[in-house]
């Protein structure tokens, strides 16, 4: 016995020095978890053995990510009682409405085929879609507020539309890499999942079902004897609500009291932001105040953010390609002067000190100022924090009937768009965004010329229309 214990004792100590001690393994637990909740809107889930806090050479980083453009059902029947559900839902998003269809399939797979497509405003355009209503839908897909992503994802298969899984992988797999984190720019299809081109993180779009299907049904109700003991599972069930965060229902025709409500919600959690980084959490609170009409003060946190933005600071992307190969250290004179000064302070205060993130406003933001909300209308969307903030002035500057400081604001953007166009590739999209705020600014002082420019050059590049560029260069020359 004694040599057992021994034994379990010297394996202990060795898979402590491989994967890291019961205290490194729950701290690496708890990390993806405060990044997965972090992620309130665009619903990321960590899943494998790096979210178990396993650590192990040759490991990737498995992302699931819950697809907001789809809802499905397991019949018509269910889906049916779940659109009347949906309807009283307040900022309904818009969905297409999935049915699965398990006939003739192996156990397993499913097909899913399209029952009806709801608007973000929670309309269901019609139900049993045909061709007619496909292609009518499609036509006029920007003035019903519907992506037209939607239809490059389907496939026709005799009366029924289904979804496609080769046509929604690419769909998806286009938009990250104009779209999405910088790692996927040279990315590749790797089964299910998008994976980098380094093999290191796996990225699954998954679509969600708000009911147990009938063949799962029989697990919830599972014999736990050889599972977890009721003690652990009540733990778990009175510790979740310290992770998942509770949202306020909202009806589409709010009183005053859930205005009140929403806006001390959305304020308290701006104000939490503030203490990650100054000047992006100063950008998103000018953000709020402005689309709530307080513009003199979202123009003060406007220039108290602009006051933040220093020389020394680096940008949130601190890469830049050399001769083929990626440099992650290069630097300013001053940025490197700046960190030589720190290197006696910790790394995270190093960080939080030196570097500046992006504004980053989840999908369908209410925080996100009503210009620019049609142009940005999949997923979650960044934006340089320089040019935003002087087209937050700008805005409130026209608000404010100030023309004289809306043209020193127009100025300051153009300069702005000038000195910090992306030389990446893959970091383009930034540079298109900031030459949307120019085009915008622009055509709301009625230099309708000059907007054409800006938004012709973004619809050029902008080939899966993820902004809404040619859409507008389109209504300037049909008001033309």
């Amino acid at each position: 016995m004694s040599v057992n214990i021994t034994e379990s004792l010297h394996f202990h100590d060795y898979l402590c020095h491989k994967i890291g001690s019961e205290k490194e393994v729950k701290i690496r637990r708890l990390t993806f978890l405060a990044v997965d909740t972090s992620h309130i809107q665009s619903l990321q889930i960590s899943s494998g053995s790096q979210s178990e806090g396993l650590d192990l050479k040759g490991s990737d980083i498995d992302l699931m990510y819950i697809d907001p453009m789809f809802v499905v059902y397991e019949s018509e029947r269910e889906a049916v009682h779940g659109l009347k559900e949906s309807e009283r839902k307040a900022f309904q998003r818009q969905k297409g409405v999935l049915i699965m269809d398990t006939d003739d399939k192996q156990p397993c797979f499913t097909r899913l085929h399209l029952y009806a497509i709801y608007s973000k405003f929670g309309k269901p355009y019609r139900k049993k879609i045909d061709q007619h209503v496909l292609n009518n839908l499609f036509t006029n897909a920007y003035e019903n507020n519907l992506d037209k992503n939607y239809f490059k994802m389907l496939e026709q298969h005799g009366s029924k539309f289904l979804l496609s899984n080769e046509r929604y992988k690419q769909v998806y797999f286009n938009f990250f890499k104009s779209e999405g984190p910088l790692i996927f720019s040279n990315g590749k299809l790797h089964g299910p999942c998008i994976s980098d081109d380094t093999d290191r993180y796996d990225y699954a779009i998954c679509l969600k079902c708000d009911k147990w299907i009938s063949q799962a049904v029989p697990w919830i109700d599972r014999p736990r004897s050889s599972w977890l003991s009721p003690d652990i599972i009540s733990k778990i069930t009175t510790s979740a609500h310290q992770w998942v965060p509770q949202f306020p229902h909202i009806q589409q025709k709010q009183n005053n009291k859930q205005q009140y409500y929403r806006y001390k919600y959305d304020l308290s959690h701006l104000l939490i932001g503030l203490h990650s980084d100054a000047v992006a959490g100063l950008l998103m609170l000018a953000s709020f105040f402005y689309v709530h009409e307080n513009y003199s003060t979202s123009l003060d946190l406007v220039h108290y953010a602009l006051s933040k933005y220093t020389d020394e600071k680096c940008e949130h992307v601190a890469v830049c390609e050399i001769n083929g190969m990626i440099n992650m250290s290069l630097m300013t004179p001053k940025q490197e002067s700046a960190i030589d000064m720190m290197k006696n302070e910790k790394l995270l205060t190093t960080l939080k000190a030196s570097t500046i993130m992006f504004p980053n406003f989840p999908f369908n933001s209410q925080i996100l100022p009503q210009e620019i909300q049609k142009d940005f209308k999949i997923a979650q969307t960044s934006f340089h924090s320089l040019t935003f903030a002087y087209f937050l002035r700008f805005l409130c500057c026209y608000h404010l009937h100030d023309y004289s400081e809306c043209l020193s604001a127009m100025k300051q953007l153009t300069l702005a768009n000038l000195i910090t166009i992306p030389t990446m590739k893959s970091s383009l999209n930034l540079g298109f965004k900031s030459s949307i705020f120019i085009g915008i600014a622009t055509q709301m002082m009625g230099m309708t010329d000059i907007a054409k420019v800006f938004f012709h050059q973004v619809a050029y590049f902008d080939k899966d229309n993820f902004t809404s560029a040619a859409t507008r260069l389109h209504e300037l020359r049909m008001d033309w």
